[in-house]
């Protein structure tokens, strides 16, 4: 339908503008054919014909600079955190905001074999036997968005990190855990989280986010979508 309609506008302009003649032209404007008549100027036949060749628009397209824009999407903080989720919004007219929330995978924390009521002292009292070591990262972070152009926006902030250290021990008597093994927290810190990075509007509606973090330090890496 918009082709026609252009096709009738430019027919109607070719027509009005074009020199008079004795006899009927044929003026051809994209896929439509226009036959005048040269006394008139107005068109008395209309065929359309395949049209081979020509661009064709993406309806739907978004972009950064049209409007505000909102998304949501999975974003991961590698190698630490491959868990988490982001959400923004862009202003061309001005700053959007940022916010994202982050985790380690697995979660040790509230897992079958984890008590939150036994602590390192009483498991080696126990005579318990130190098997792995390990620590999982939890961050949220806040920030503002920056339109660059049609396709990019730039985003900065701060944030919060928690990091917990998780030993785990062996209870021979089969008692605690599966199987004899269990986990306790061990310690946890807590960091000041900065981080930057740009999205990327590549489709009708989705993009790709890249970035860098600081606690923990990593490659922020990530997939949106946007209307």
């Amino acid at each position: 339908m918009i082709r026609v309609l252009i096709a009738f506008v430019l027919a109607v302009l070719v027509l009005s503008y074009a020199p008079p003649c004795a006899h009927a032209d044929q003026v051809e404007v994209g896929s439509a054919q226009w036959f005048r008549d040269s006394r008139s100027a107005k068109p008395l036949k209309e065929t359309f014909a395949p049209s081979h060749g020509s661009p064709r628009v993406q309806a739907g397209q978004v972009d950064f600079k049209s409007s505000p824009r909102f998304a949501v999407g999975y974003s991961a903080n590698l190698p630490e955190q491959a868990l988490g989720f982001c959400l923004f919004s862009t202003n061309p007219d001005g700053v959007g905001f940022y916010l994202d929330l982050k985790t380690s995978v697995p979660m040790i924390y509230g897992g079958d074999d984890f008590y939150d009521n036994i602590s390192v002292h009483e498991a080696e009292g126990w005579g318990d036997s130190l098997r792995d070591e390990q620590d999982t990262w939890i961050s949220i972070n806040g920030g503002v968005t920056l339109v660059l152009s049609t396709r990019m926006a730039v985003y900065g902030g701060v944030g919060y990190s928690g990091n917990t250290f998780f030993r785990e021990y062996y209870d021979e008597f089969h008692i605690l855990g599966t199987n004899g093994h269990y986990w306790v927290e061990a310690d946890d810190k807590s960091h000041v989280n900065w981080l930057g990075g740009a999205v990327f509007i590549l489709g009708k509606s989705w993009g790709l986010q890249i970035g860098g973090e600081a606690q923990p330090a990593g490659v922020t890496a990530g997939v949106f979508w946007t209307r």
